[in-house]
């Protein structure tokens, strides 16, 4: 029987181990940190995501078998290559190879010279030369783009050329993202629908997930800022087989095979962010190096097999499968976030009605929050995510709206977005 090891405290980390538990092959669960509802899966460690050693240390001494990484950071940080320079199977690409999203500039130079469909990117290093950019240019027309990680919040979608002036100052001259905003990248902004796609490799083959929709902005009808996501629904009712197979074909495998021939062969799960434009062309706007957070809890409630065996074939570099057994119906996760978010989060508060959750096909994922006394008290901006299975997008959509509220799960000062799914259901 295997031991597992998540490194993570995220929604995604918390929906890893609950999929993961369900294995007959894995007999115990670690989550480095945890949040307050993985302890109901596994062991929480009071071991940070960032301590690689720490992380390094009790695996050897634990005898994990399997770490499962979660967040990006520990990645390009490294994380990946510690483990196996030490003989441990890990799940998740090599800093090297990760560099996918640790760098914009770094992701655009190889999507352009692999040929991977993408919008035309402009990579700029000082605040002159942004100005500059944007000069002559209508905001409709571009995105902004931190070159490094920034939590899902270095994205700005300009309405105005006030709005991109004010956002570059702060991201370039005031450094509100820390290094993250040395470098910035225009990218052509597109209008289509946008698209999650995954990719599970073993660095040669994939095995394609269900494609996913999240809703990035905070605020109903896709306004105000950009977050990590306010909820997700799938499978996409517009994606058809032959869509399907051109993002598997021009997008995904190409990617996996441009990072091989670069002699950084990529292991783990590959995230594309895409836009399937008005005239149903796919183009990859982004790249990400693990689970999108909250796609992963919408995939882990579809996906009907075994996790731990595909887990473990792309770590070791040898997946016998190409591809995943699936449930028929939906899945649909609804984030519970707290006052201020995507800034500064009030927190503090507890969390009630969890114990009011009946249904076998809703799972709440936890992740800004942690027990105290215990009680579940909200810690971060995305607290939970309340996700469940149905036949179909409005069945699962209805049963996890049921949950929240009052009479259901809420804390102080809690929102949400009330309009998941409206893309497609109108």
């Amino acid at each position: 029987m295997a031991s597992v090891l998540i490194v993570g405290g995220e929604g995604r980390a918390h929906a890893l181990g609950w999929k993961l538990a369900q294995s007959p092959l894995v007999e115990q669960i670690y989550f480095a940190p945890g949040n307050g509802g993985t302890g109901a899966v596994g062991e929480n460690l009071p071991i940070e995501v960032n301590d690689l050693s720490g992380l390094l240390k009790f695996a050897k001494k634990t005898k994990i078998d399997l770490t499962v990484v979660s967040p990006e950071q520990p990645l390009v940080d490294g994380i990946v290559d510690l483990f196996e320079a030490a003989g441990l199977p890990i799940f998740g690409p090599s800093a090297k190879a990760a560099m996918i999203e640790g760098s914009k500039v770094f992701s655009a130079d190889f999507m352009l010279r692999h040929n991977i469909p993408h919008p035309a990117s402009t990579p700029v290093s000082t605040l002159a030369e942004a100005k500059d950019y944007i000069k002559n240019r209508s905001p409709k027309d571009y995105v902004i783009k931190a070159d490094g990680l920034a939590a899902g919040k270095g994205v700005i979608v300009p309405k105005a050329q006030a709005e991109a002036e004010t956002a570059l100052i702060k991201i370039m001259q005031k450094s509100i993202l820390g290094e993250a905003g040395r470098q910035i990248v225009f990218q052509e902004r597109l209008r289509g629908q946008e698209v999650s796609a995954f990719a599970l490799s073993d660095g040669q083959k994939i095995i394609m997930l269900p494609f996913v929709q999240d809703h990035k902005q905070v605020f109903d009808g896709d306004r105000g800022p950009n977050t990590g996501g306010m909820g997700a629904y799938g499978p996409l009712p517009f994606m058809t087989s032959q869509l399907a197979e051109r993002i598997k074909t021009e997008i995904m495998q190409p990617a996996i095979d441009g990072m091989r021939a670069d002699g950084t062969p990529y292991r783990g799960l590959l995230y594309g962010g895409l836009f399937i434009t008005e005239v149903g062309e796919p183009k990859a706007i982004e790249f990400n190096c693990r689970f999108g957070d909250p796609e992963c809890q919408v995939l882990m409630m579809l996906v009907d097999e075994d996790l731990y065996p595909i887990l473990m074939g792309c770590a070791q570099g040898n997946l016998t499968k190409d591809s995943i057994k699936l449930k028929t119906g939906s899945a649909a996760i609804v984030c519970l976030a707290s006052k201020g978010y995507p800034g500064t989060a009030e927190t503090g508060y507890e969390v009630k009605g969890l114990d009011k959750i009946k249904d076998p096909n809703v799972m709440i994922f936890h992740a800004g929050d942690k027990k105290e006394n215990g009680k579940v008290i909200t810690s971060a901006g995305r607290v939970l995510g309340v996700t469940a299975y149905g036949k179909d997008l409005k069945g699962a959509l209805s049963k996890a709206y049921a949950q929240i509220g009052p009479k259901g799960i809420h804390f102080e000062h809690m929102h949400f977005r009330k309009d998941i799914g409206f893309r497609v259901l109108g």
